[in-house]
């Protein structure tokens, strides 16, 4: 059932933000860096996460940093958008009672500048957060009816290899969109 899979993914991420060799793997201010996918596969986790909350401490919550791990090239206060749909089901919630606080919730979206511009502005802002290190301590992704994974498509190419890279041509709308690269879930600490 859906509860099931959130409450074995919920399980899973606990695990990881807790277990204490993770802590010492990642930066030397111990941030836990978490990339979210969107869609319907994190859903379940999101609504388990929400009910679970108080079971993680907040010195741990405090260290927690959330990416997307895709996104769809929207304003950021659209339905359809990725990270608003984690922030409606959890991250509000989380925010409005102190877990979490605005400068943990890395959102993406069409603000103004160019897709690719904004790609790279994304990946500056991981490399910031994970100082440096350009690399994920927990990401989290599913696999699309088409068998895509974050915003990379079966028989589309990446015209680049950085953390991030901008599509303007998905085969599913909106075509326009920004993912994580295969070099970022590769090099992620946990997937």
């Amino acid at each position: 059932s859906p509860t099931e899979l959130g409450d074995v993914m919920f399980e899973k991420w606990k695990e990881t933000l807790l277990r204490p060799s993770m802590a010492a793997a990642l930066t030397p201010s111990r941030k836990f860096i978490l990339g979210i996918p969107g869609g319907r596969s994190i859903r379940p986790f999101l609504h388990v996460w929400r009910a679970r909350a108080p079971e993680i401490a907040l010195e741990d919550y405090q260290r927690l940093h959330i990416f997307a791990t895709d996104e769809r090239w929207l304003k950021p206060d659209h339905a359809e958008h990725n990270f608003n749909q984690f922030l409606n089901l959890t991250g509000r919630e989380l925010a409005q009672k102190k877990f979490l606080t605005s400068g943990q919730l890395h959102q993406i979206g069409d603000t103004g500048l160019s897709i690719h511009d904004a790609s790279f502005q994304y990946e500056r802002e991981v490399i910031a957060a994970t100082e440096a290190r350009g690399r994920m301590s927990l990401i989290i992704l599913g696999l699309g009816e088409d068998g895509h994974i974050a915003s990379i498509f079966p028989g589309h190419t990446l015209g680049r290899t950085g953390l991030y890279a901008a599509i303007s041509n998905a085969p599913k709308p909106p075509a326009q969109r920004i993912t994580a690269t295969p070099l970022l879930i590769e090099s992620s600490l946990e997937i």
